[in-house]
This record gives C-alpha cells, sequence and structure tokens, in this order.
C-alpha cells in the first residue's frame, strides 16, 4: 500500500464510523499523511530489522 491509498482508505473509515464533526475534529489533529509517515518509517525499519518488537 502506498501513502495515497492509505489516505483514501482511512479518509473512507472515518467517513463511515464517525459524525461529520468527529471526523472533521480527528483528521485535523491527527492529519492521515502524518500517520502514513510514522507508520511507513516504523515498518520501513522493522523490513530492515531496526525496530523492536
Amino acid at each position: 500500500m502506498d501513502a495515497a491509498e492509505f489516505e483514501r482508505r482511512l479518509r473512507e473509515d472515518i467517513a463511515r464510523e464517525a459524525g461529520p464533526e468527529a471526523a472533521a475534529a480527528l483528521l485535523q489533529a491527527v492529519p492521515p499523511e502524518q500517520q502514513w509517515a510514522g507508520l511507513h518509517a516504523y515498518w520501513s525499519g522493522r523490513e530492515a530489522g531496526g525496530a523492536e518488537g
């Protein structure tokens, strides 16, 4: 999955599960592109053997 696909899926999930006000607040507080950056760094580290888990 790439960044665009992650963001699309996350936005769809949030829209489906949360009301409009909650979805807007969540997306403002934790933008999908920032979530992707953190998760991608974590996953890349695990693949390289750098993260403990």
